[in-house]
């Protein structure tokens, strides 16, 4: 017989907003919103709910703790509409709406799919507040809903680096991560533990693949990880081929990091070198009349359970793809980036950015945001710089300094290459660009004039235009992506970019792919001492429930794979969490966003050129939500405070 494992959501109430057409968004607090073409759009939360040892999901009911109310009014919801390219011109078109008789959505609760984390199983499952009927244009609102999956006995599996499925970890720091991502983290007591020096710290350790000729060139790199008191790893793909068995490189190159993660606790690979030295995964995508079955994805070296392509024909990657025929494993392991270099020369270029950033005099944080006129997309007239907005908050609350590139409001450009390279030879440590993009071109500069780059520091880009990380294409013939970590001795110490389209709402411009960069710079500036290759995992991990598992448009789960990190996944950007200035001699208090387990120093400067300032308090314990200090001195006519994790 099942067992049942319960969870409640309970929400805030709806905002209704409806604009001079007499067309109403719906949101609620803390909920995503299901958007599919031609249907009302609807609230939706996601739960991640850790599964007991040796059980699976056999499916998801739902009832409401109370009577759900229908709200007065007759409304007509806001229609998905076709997700459109960050291309030279929108290609795809509106589509008409879908007759809908029955409620939307048609349940409280849906099972999207069973994901696989450090060897742990968690249902992922979609939660509705809101039902629309269509034909009444009613809408009924349930402040309380409990979802009971069901259980069953799990079949016998087979663990190990041939059977492609990892045991559960026993590793306190993997069992933190997973009880971070999952809604009932209690529920990790019922899986055995271990002695902590038993099992290998993943967070400690770091490997490197490439081929033997490029190795030494790494090697600075691989010095300062031992300094930062890593454990290095280095392997050659010559070796990964010759010992791990696989139907290709790839999947030879995947076994390996597979018992890296398992036999030593690797939690950081870097792919050292561009496809002709260390391969990829070409897998399947679709959304809005574009097809790929051999997208580049490395995402598939950072998801380490199952083949992803159980079915066993050409197109990895599909929604059947899972190991029991449902969807494939997208909660990774391991943070994974690529060093895109073919020569040793490269390398040198790769490796002095990351030891730039590192070995930096003074602190810098400011930020570049670009945005662009996306043209006239369905008579709309959308831009970038709304997207850009939306992050906003994570940089303000971060302190950090904006300077703007941005159409708005007029429908031309009204900012070009020359703007666009005076800015970065700013030197600023973040740029955010959302607008079109090709293999050639990002930031309406091109491959031609990267040679034009001065900035003495370099600088993290996440853009989420087209093809800009289109990275399979072979020596000779590299995506501006690629080039802008590698080229000269000027440029990016990250890229973040997409392998083929990147995709926008024409009336909300942050949606799909602007998604991933919000929830990337959230993740980023939460935390002084959080990765760029942790942020990215984690962005993806806080979208999983948008992921489709079926349908001609699956925006979402695209860039969930097409978004390629170019550069170390290691790499720290280390941001102040707290920098305020005292406005009043009375003002005293500093607050700050903590972050569970930590201890915070908090320090005091009369002077903003001295760096870090004067000690005041230190081993300060985390408060959730927000750590609050109070400085002892009193009537200081000028200070500001800056606050670190220890």
């Amino acid at each position: 017989m099942s067992r049942p494992l319960t969870a409640t959501c309970h929400f805030d109430a709806p905002d209704l907003q409806t604009d001079a057409e007499g067309v109403t968004r719906v949101t609620v607090h803390g909920c995503a919103r299901q958007v599919t073409a031609g249907q009302p759009v609807v609230p939706f939360r996601t739960l991640r709910l850790l599964l007991p040892p040796g059980c699976t999901a056999t499916g998801v009911v739902a009832r409401t703790q109370s009577p759900a109310s229908k709200l007065p009014g007759a409304w007509r919801l806001e229609l998905g509409r076709e997700p459109a390219a960050f291309a030279a011109a929108p290609f795809s078109q509106p589509v008409a709406p879908v007759p809908a008789a029955l409620p939307v959505p048609y349940a409280l609760a849906e099972l999207v799919s069973v994901q696989r984390m450090a060897g742990y199983d968690l249902a992922v499952i979609r939660v509705y507040p809101l039902a629309y009927a269509p034909d009444t244009r009613s809408l009924t609102f349930a402040s309380d809903v409990t979802v009971e999956i069901l259980l069953s006995p799990a079949p016998a599996q087979t663990f190990g680096a041939l059977a492609g499925r990892i045991p559960p970890s026993p590793h306190s720091g993997e069992r933190q991560r997973v009880a971070a991502a999952a809604d009932n983290p209690a529920a990790l007591s019922a899986y055995p533990t271990v002695a902590p020096e038993a099992a290998p710290d993943p967070s400690a350790h770091y490997l490197l693949v490439t081929r033997a000729a490029l190795l030494p060139a790494f090697q600075p790199l691989l010095d300062q990880k031992t300094g930062a008191g890593l454990t290095v790893h280095a392997e050659t793909m010559e070796n990964v081929t010759n010992q791990f068995a696989g139907i290709d490189d790839a999947e030879r190159l995947r076994t390996f990091i597979r018992h890296a993660y398992t036999a030593w606790g690797v939690r950081y690979v870097l792919l050292g070198g561009d496809i002709s030295t260390v391969p990829y995964r070409g897998v399947y995508a679709a959304c809005s009349g574009t097809v790929y079955t051999k997208m580049p994805s490395d995402l598939y070296f950072a998801c380490l359970d199952g083949s992803w392509n159980h079915n066993g024909n050409a197109v990895w990657a599909e929604p059947c793809d899972g190991e029991t025929g449902g969807d494939v494993d997208l909660l990774p392991e391991v943070c994974v980036g690529r060093a895109p270099v073919d020569t040793a020369a490269e390398v040198t270029n790769f490796v002095a950015r990351c030891l730039a950033l590192e070995q930096s005099p003074a602190p810098r944080f400011q930020a570049c945001f670009a945005g662009e006129y996306l043209f006239d997309a369905y008579n709309v007239e959308a831009q970038g710089g709304n997207a850009l907005d939306a992050l906003l908050p994570a940089f303000s609350n971060s302190h950090c300094p904006v300077a703007w590139l941005d159409d708005r409001p007029l429908t031309i450009p009204v900012w070009g290459t020359a703007d666009a390279l005076a800015a970065l030879n700013r030197s600023p440590l973040l740029v955010a660009h959302a607008g079109h993009a090709d293999f050639y071109t990002v930031m309406r500069f091109s491959r031609s004039n990267l040679n034009l780059l001065t900035n003495p520091t370099p600088f993290l880009l996440y853009s989420t235009g087209c093809h800009a990380g289109e990275f399979d294409n072979g020596p000779g013939a590299d995506c501006i992506a690629e080039e802008l970590v590698k080229r000269y001795a000027r440029g990016a110490f990250a890229v973040l970019a997409n392998a083929r389209e990147g995709w926008y709402d024409s009336k909300a411009e942050e949606r799909y792919s602007g998604e991933f960069q919000i929830r990337f710079f959230d993740r980023l500036l939460s935390d002084e001492k959080t990765s760029i290759g942790v942020a990215h995992q984690l962005a993806m991990q806080d979208l999983l429930g948008s992921v489709e598992t079926s349908g001609i448009n699956m925006p979402y789960r695209w860039c969930t794979f097409g978004i390629t990190l170019f550069g170390d996944p290691h790499q720290l950007v280390r941001v102040p969490l707290s920098l305020r200035f005292r406005a009043t001699p009375a003002e005293r208090m500093v607050t700050w966003n903590s972050w569970p387990n930590r201890t915070y120093s908090v320090y005091r400067a009369t002077d903003l050129t001295v760096a870090p300032g004067v000690c005041i308090a230190s081993n300060v314990p985390a408060t959730s939500p927000l750590n609050v200090y109070t400085d002892s001195v009193p009537n200081l006519i000028r200070a500001f405070y800056r606050v670190a994790a220890e």
